[in-house]
């Protein structure tokens, strides 16, 4: 990666994800870290390979009984039809990433939305479904490396490992996929 473009609604969470972004460093080592800068989302869908749409709108307060994620399914699906709109208008060729809760739904609903008309009807002129994804699994795996890091398994786990199932409770990894 040469570059990062970031874009938000809101410019002080722009501002933020920049800062942090540029914050990382590899303490004495020769790894090039991309460049980030801020960018609008016509600019980025225009120019970028891969666009990552995180957005976290609707998220119930703490200690409320609702699904955490399916409460964030109709904002975050408003979110992600502004960015497939703006994917449509740039003429988009590259992936389309989603980190999104709850992931698996809006990763479909980029699918079915992009290749839809006003009315609903499907037109097969969106992004193909090769062209999407949703990144669940990367991050249940990265906290089972993290669960595994802390009882001193995390070298093993991360080499005969891996997740399988929906983003959830009901996500099940193995530490040795061959032999668990």
């Amino acid at each position: 990666l040469r570059e990062l473009l970031i874009s938000d609604s809101a410019e002080a969470h722009e501002r933020r994800w920049q800062l942090e972004l540029e914050s990382i460093a590899e303490w004495h080592g020769h790894t090039r870290l991309p460049r980030v800068r801020r960018a609008s989302a016509d600019e980025m869908f225009a120019t970028c390979s891969a666009v990552v749409l995180a957005a976290a709108s609707g998220v119930p307060p703490i200690g409320s009984s609702e699904d955490v994620r399916l409460a964030q399914l109709a904002p975050n699906r408003g979110i992600l039809q502004d960015a497939l709109r703006r994917a449509r208008e740039a003429d988009f060729a590259g992936l389309f990433l989603v980190v999104s809760d709850p992931v698996e739904i809006l990763a479909q609903a980029a699918f079915h939305d992009s290749n839809a008309d006003v009315a609903g009807r499907f037109t097969g002129t969106g992004l193909a479904p090769e062209r999407i994804a949703g990144l669940a699994l990367a991050v249940m795996w990265a906290r089972a490396l993290a669960c595994a890091r802390e009882r001193g398994w995390e070298a093993e786990v991360r080499r005969r490992g891996a997740p399988f199932g929906p983003h959830s409770t009901e996500v099940v990894v193995f530490d040795d996929v061959v032999n668990p």
